[in-house]
């Protein structure tokens, strides 16, 4: 009589987890791209309603730059990186704050110089929520630079050359790359999640299944019997002769052979084991050690209730 073995771990059978999941797997990476996209769009509208709920209004002003004749070293000078210091220094920012009211570290706060593509253009943002207040630190800017060009060797003149009202800043909302970053991330998850549940399900489904419930190499497994009753892959009788066959159910008790399930000898020394289609390989253990312990000997074992369509397409 063979003792009953540790079981090992089951290795990945792509064949099973297709037959399991095959029919849930599109539907599965659907719901996770789906959930995915809508979690990450409303991450962003969050992000557009709390850090951007507020209307920034942008004073918008661009000034021209009149070198003297003999100022070449000037010009080379004031590049991007000198221009922003300077912009925030007390030359600038604070005779601008003098004039405004206000501190020079708030000028420099909400004033921003972009890259310049020509030195002799400087264009100059000011961002509030207040509207008049952007107009009044972009007045008094222009009046700081002027007098910054007059006090200035080099320079001959800073003047305004094209001004607009200020205007609500709109941020520019990602609505479609955080959708489809969501997506992405969501079917990456998706599939995890059916890999867990596949690394989860100790259920017996097929003949490998059922090996590692038993933890018995030597017991064959004599087929399937379907729903139906009609039997898949089976042996042959002579196989499974003289066992008196024994039906458990899910929970590993012992329980009436179902009616569907004919032609099983009721008698014998050995055992004929029905095990039920999705059974607990933890559940299949137990009774089969129980058995063993009661010293009868497990010949061989039928899968029964089994799903044809699971069948067929691991088996195919």
């Amino acid at each position: 009589m063979a003792e009953i073995k540790t079981a090992e771990i089951r290795p990945f059978c792509l064949k099973r987890y297709m037959a399991l999941f095959g029919m849930r797997f599109a539907g599965g990476l659907f719901c996770g791209a789906l959930v995915g996209a809508l979690l990450f769009l409303l991450l962003d509208l969050s992000r557009m309603q709390i850090f951007h709920g507020e209307d920034i209004y942008r004073s918008e002003t661009m000034y021209s730059i009149d070198f003297e004749s003999a100022s070449a070293d000037t010009v080379h000078y004031y590049n991007d990186y000198t221009w922003n210091d300077v912009m925030d220094s007390d030359v600038i920012a604070g005779k601008a704050a003098k004039i405004c009211g206000v501190s020079k570290e708030e000028i420099a706060a909400e004033t921003l110089m972009p890259v310049m593509s020509d030195i002799r253009i400087i264009k100059l943002y000011v961002d509030d929520r207040n509207k008049d207040r952007a107009a009044l630190i972009q007045k008094a800017m222009g009046e700081a630079l002027a007098a910054f060009a007059e006090d200035t060797d080099g320079f001959g003149s800073i003047t305004v050359w094209d001004e607009n009202d200020p205007y609500v800043l709109r941020p520019e909302p990602y609505y479609l790359r955080w959708a489809l970053a969501g997506a992405v991330i969501g079917a990456v998850f998706a599939v995890l999640i059916l890999m867990y549940l596949y690394a989860a399900d100790d259920h017996v489904y097929t003949d490998k299944d059922m090996d590692i419930g038993l933890k018995e190499s030597g017991i064959l497994c004599a087929g399937y019997f379907l729903k139906s009753g009609e039997r898949f892959r089976t042996v042959s009788e002579a196989s499974v002769h003289g066992a008196k066959a024994v039906c458990l159910d899910k929970d590993g008790k012992e329980t009436d052979i179902p009616s569907h399930i004919k032609d099983l000898s009721s008698d014998g020394e050995d055992v004929l084991l029905l095990v039920p289609y999705g059974m607990s390989a933890a559940a299949l253990y137990t009774a089969a050690k129980e058995i063993k312990v009661s010293g009868k000997n497990i010949k061989a074992a039928f899968i029964y209730d089994a799903d044809e369509k699971f069948l067929k397409w691991y088996y195919r």
